[in-house]
């Protein structure tokens, strides 16, 4: 450790240089849950609520329940709360505004805007010194230079893993392949996912239609992320990505290499919200492949940070 990687763990605390900590669901031992309180009752809505943007932060919940969805759409807002349990204290909370709802198949989509946050992830102290340290500094352009507040929201929707998965489409024999983790299923039949308005990717999508996306093994990060200015390129031929041997089903579009299983995608429609371009689509093909069992995801460092500080089990790759 050189000096600056000293004066910077006294003054930030334990920081990990990567901003955002590629993992899997699987290796986190107790994490954090995600809960609205219905009636002073929690309801547990991790397993469907979906990070649909960042500017601002959009969350959808994609309920099947009747009742709840009857429920949430009276509410001008809510609170989530994050813990690893309804009995613990809670490492965060969101206040959110209703902003857009369908009825999408089997689920309603309820989509929410951010309002503000408060976490716990690092203590007082570091809170204070991390605060000054981002004033001082302007945040990354992929952010669209937000500010603190809005940006501490996005931090607290990192704390629970995202998956990146890769798209691809592609005419006649030229692809495009991008990552993004700004999706989710919507009940069995429907799934929606944001791109930024004005991206190449998000054009390509509106202009094509069928889609392929992708869930990319754990091991293989750093290819992942190294798609990543593919968002602003036109298609180009195969030669420049690692393509597997077969091609979807319905398609016929080329999938990573490294995928482990994929959805075929029929694009339907799309709403704007922010900077993002919220796209709706119908699920007409799903397999799973041959390979590593654990899904690409990733979390906010300020999360693994406190897991840390509090001796829970996590395992995590460093870019």
């Amino acid at each position: 450790m050189n000096l600056r990687d000293i004066v910077r763990r006294v003054l930030l605390g334990p920081s990990l240089p990567n901003e955002y900590v590629c993992t899997t669901p699987d290796w986190i031992s107790k994490p954090l849950h995600v809960y609205v309180w219905r009636n002073e009752l929690p309801v547990d809505v991790t397993n469907f609520q979906l990070l649909l943007g960042y500017k601002p932060l959009t969350i959808g919940l994609a309920v099947t329940d009747p009742g709840l969805a009857g429920w949430l759409t009276r509410r001008d807002e809510i609170q989530l709360t994050f813990a690893t349990d309804v009995t613990s204290a809670p490492a965060a909370s969101l206040v959110l505004k209703r902003a857009a709802e369908w009825r999408m198949g089997d689920a309603n989509l309820i989509v929410f805007t951010g309002q503000r946050g408060e976490h716990q992830f690092l203590t007082g102290f570091y809170r204070f010194t991390n605060r000054c340290y981002e004033f001082l500094r302007p945040y990354r352009q992929e952010y669209g230079s937000m500010k603190e507040a809005d940006y501490n929201q996005v931090r607290i929707a990192y704390s629970v893993p995202r998956n990146i998965s890769v798209m691809s489409v592609g005419q006649g024999d030229l692809f495009n392949f991008f990552p993004t983790d700004l999706q989710g299923s919507v009940g069995s039949r429907f799934f929606v996912g944001s791109l930024r308005v004005g991206g190449k990717a998000c054009g390509q999508v509106e202009h094509l239609k069928h889609v392929v996306i992708s869930s990319i093994g754990v091991d293989n990060f750093k290819d992942v992320y190294a798609l990543a200015k593919n968002h602003m390129n036109d298609l180009r031929s195969p030669a420049n990505f690692s393509i597997a041997d077969v091609r979807s089903e319905q398609w016929q579009l080329p999938i990573p290499k490294q995928a482990i299983s994929y959805k075929e995608l029929l694009w339907k429609s799309s709403w704007d919200v922010g900077i993002h371009r919220v796209h709706f689509y119908e699920i007409v093909n799903e397999r799973v492949l041959d390979g590593a069992p654990f899904p690409l995801a990733h979390v906010h460092r300020y999360y693994v940070q406190w897991r840390l500080r509090n001796k829970l089990s996590t395992k995590y790759l460093l870019r």
